[in-house]
């Protein structure tokens, strides 16, 4: 969906912004890894010797979220998470997402890697009840790809 720009949060090397920023849109990736920022970098810097432009609309920023938030124009921005599978405990998942809605247009997410591994039916609808409580809204089904991508997206008025 159109948005001002996307910040992919645990990006790793940042193809999804790198993409993006290949189809003319403005991206951010953000990784706490040093050397997944590092080889994007490289990547990009490649990348931009074909397509000067890129290296404008693309950013690789090493850093944790939420706390980068607060450095970023957020404003008509959707936030996109598509492998955040690190199991945490569900008051700082809670936090996070009430920050992600207080800040951002929309979030993308795998529902599958979203704050931990969820592998079952079971296990997806209760996760998603979890986010549909602390979001109070339900997340639309985007897509489904295999037996563990099962991509979400939820509008933020």
């Amino acid at each position: 969906p159109p948005a001002k720009a996307y910040h992919e949060i645990g990006g790793g090397v940042g193809v999804i912004p790198i993409t993006l920023g290949l189809m003319g849109r403005p991206a951010i990736n953000i990784d706490s890894s040093p050397s997944r920022i590092a080889h994007g970098k490289n990547i990009l810097e490649a990348l931009a010797k074909d397509e000067p432009a890129l290296v404008n609309r693309v950013q690789m920023r090493c850093a944790e979220a939420p706390q980068i938030f607060g450095e970023l124009d957020t404003a008509g921005a959707y936030v996109i998470s598509t492998n955040i599978g690190v199991e945490r405990p569900w008051e700082f998942v809670e936090s996070y997402l009430k920050e992600v809605r207080a800040k951002y247009s929309a979030f993308i997410f795998d529902l599958c890697l979203l704050w931990g591994t969820y592998r079952t039916l079971g296990e997806w609808r209760a996760h998603l009840d979890r986010l549909t409580t602390a979001w109070g809204q339900q997340p639309e089904l985007l897509f489904e790809k295999g037996n563990y991508e099962r991509y979400y997206i939820v509008r933020f008025a």
